[in-house]
This record gives structure tokens, C-alpha cells and sequence, in this order.
């Protein structure tokens, strides 16, 4: 690198009331831009650029303050808010060697963005965000759980609002945001559960704002994963979908000990387990697109893997099989 980069974070518990929590932070980091969702793994973007010249993640520079506060109400209900100034940097790749000499990089921009869009240059930002969030734990005495498949039974909803401020500290930031979204595991059988996801959102100006605090979806481009299949694109660019305007994403897997290959007796003799996944997004550039997956899960308890088909309105995308060292 040719800048030096650290950070400092301090929690503190119960410092004005009762399960309250105080969470301070300041540093100069490089980040994905990407981080809400997680982007790629930094360790495979290391490897498959070096290696292959093929670089996923995009970065950027900030130096930062934030601090963060929440209020647990009762075991079920939370209140939260945080406060972020950061000073944005946009980053170029520097690197000289690379394992595969007859290859280059890609550019470090996000696509469909240029080194002359306001989103991606530098500036400053101040902005801050209200919410609250209801998590709910079942407990259902009458239904065993498997032991196989690894699913909980809980609902899980978190409203927040954002906004950034402009001319506070030289800030430029100006937009708003208001995001909900909803989570929900449940055993429906011994042998059988289901993993419902929804996150829906609109941003009521968007002025100025920088790409990372666009909303983001989660994605894994890379056909090699650290990640779970759950929730998740498979076949989308990392940063395509990403959006300013309205979205709803919508996620479901339905996972259990039996769906497909677990019938035949030479993969029965170890406790997999299987999913069929749904995925859907749309957004005012990205009309009505679907992905449909399925999965073998927990080989060995080291990895899962699957084949994925995208479709965007009724027309096939694109398939792809990927495997992921993550398992449950």
C-alpha cells in the first residue's frame, strides 16, 4: 500500500441506561464499496486477482467518525441510531505484478460508473440513521427440530430511516432514505424448514450521495464462495443491481433432508441436506429478475454446492454451478 490505514472501535455497555449500548469509532480504512451487504471475501479477490488478473471487489477510501447507539426496550425490542461523517477518496489500482502476465486489471469502478461521476469522487458526508428493530424467538416444544438442517424458528423486522445532511463539517451529502426489511426461519416438519427473506425500500431525493450509501444487494459474482447460497444472487455483477431509487428484494429457500439427490442411496449415507432456492429483485433499471437455485448442503460439514438459473422478466439469463467452503 501507499497509505497507511487504521482504526480504533470502543464499545460501552450500559452507560446512560439499562442495556443501552455506545459503540465509538474513527480511522482511515479502504473499503468495498459494498459493505451492506458484505461484498467478496477480500481473500478470494486476493487470490483471483493475483492468479487470474481478475478483480471482483471495488474500493474506495474514507477517514471516518461514527458513533452508534442503541436501547434495548424489552427482550424483544430495540431502538437504534448512529451518526457517520466520513471524508470519501476514490482509489486507483497500483499493483505491478501479476502472477498472469498476459492479463490486466479491471478498472476500479463499480459498473456503469465513470472517474467523473459525483458518486464515485471525492467528498465529504455527514448523515444519520433512526430505527428500530423486533426479533421474536419461537419455541415450539411439539416439533423436533433436525439436527441436520440447521434452521431456527424466529421473525425478524428492522424499519430505519436515512439521511444525509449537507453543510455540516463541509458535508455534501443530500438524500433520504426509508428501508424495511423482514426475516423469518421456521421448522414446518422434523425433516424440514424454511428461510423467508423481504427488503423493501425507497429514497425520497438523492441530490448527492456517494455509491457506497446506494442500496446494495446481496451478490456473489465469484464462482468460488466463502458464503452461503441463502438469500442470494448468484449469477448478477456485484455492484449492477445496486440502486438510489426504489427496490424490493425478495429471497426464499426451502430446506430439508429429502428433495432430489438424498433419494439415492449411495449420497443417503450422510447427513446433507438439500435447498431449492427463489430470489427476486426489482428496481427501476432492473425490472422483474429472478433466480431459481438448488443446492447440496453440509458435504463432509465443509462446503455446499449448487446450480443456479437466472431470468430476467421470462427469458433465461444464465446458469451456473458454484461451490462454497461454508457449511451447515
Amino acid at each position: 500500500r501507499r497509505a497507511v490505514f487504521g482504526s480504533v472501535n470502543s464499545t460501552f455497555k450500559n452507560v446512560f441506561w439499562k442495556k443501552s449500548t455506545v459503540e465509538l469509532g474513527l480511522g482511515k480504512e479502504s473499503r468495498d464499496f459494498k459493505t451492506s451487504p458484505p461484498g467478496i471475501k477480500p481473500i478470494l479477490n486476493a487470490a483471483s486477482s493475483w492468479f487470474f488478473a481478475k478483480n471482483y471487489m471495488r474500493l474506495y477510501e474514507t477517514t471516518f467518525l461514527k458513533l452508534n447507539f442503541s436501547q434495548q426496550v424489552s427482550n424483544k425490542f430495540t431502538l437504534f441510531s448512529s451518526v457517520n461523517y466520513d471524508q470519501f477518496e476514490p482509489l486507483k489500482n497500483s499493483a505491478t505484478y501479476i502472477f498472469t502476465m498476459d492479463k490486466d486489471f479491471a478498472p476500479n469502478l463499480p459498473k456503469g460508473f465513470t472517474v467523473d461521476d459525483p458518486e464515485i469522487q471525492a467528498q465529504r458526508s455527514f448523515m444519520y440513521t433512526v430505527g428500530a428493530n423486533y426479533y421474536l424467538r419461537l419455541h415450539k416444544p411439539w416439533l423436533q427440530e433436525s439436527p441436520f438442517i440447521f434452521i431456527k424458528d424466529f421473525y425478524n423486522f428492522k424499519l430505519q430511516f436515512k439521511q444525509g445532511v449537507e453543510n455540516v463539517f463541509n458535508s455534501v451529502s443530500k438524500f433520504s432514505q426509508i428501508d424495511f426489511s423482514y426475516h423469518q426461519q421456521a421448522n414446518i416438519s422434523p425433516a424440514a424448514g424454511i428461510d423467508l427473506y423481504a427488503n423493501a425500500g425507497y429514497f425520497f431525493n438523492t441530490d448527492q450521495m456517494h455509491f457506497s450509501q446506494f442500496q446494495h444487494f446481496q451478490t456473489n459474482e465469484i464462482p468460488f464462495m466463502l458464503d452461503f447460497f441463502t438469500h442470494t444472487f448468484q449469477l448478477m455483477n456485484d455492484y449492477g443491481p445496486s440502486t438510489n431509487k426504489s427496490y424490493l428484494h425478495v429471497g426464499s429457500e426451502i430446506r430439508t433432508e429429502y428433495v432430489l439427490l438424498r433419494y439415492l442411496s449411495f449420497i443417503n449415507t450422510n447427513t446433507w441436506s438439500e435447498s431449492v432456492h427463489l430470489n427476486y429483485l426489482t428496481t427501476p433499471t432492473l425490472n422483474n429478475y429472478w433466480e431459481a437455485g438448488y443446492s447440496l448442503n453440509s458435504l463432509l460439514f465443509i462446503g455446499n454446492v449448487g446450480v443456479f438459473t437466472g431470468f430476467k422478466g421470462g427469458k433465461l439469463e444464465n446458469v451456473m454451478f458454484k461451490i462454497t467452503l461454508s457449511g451447515y
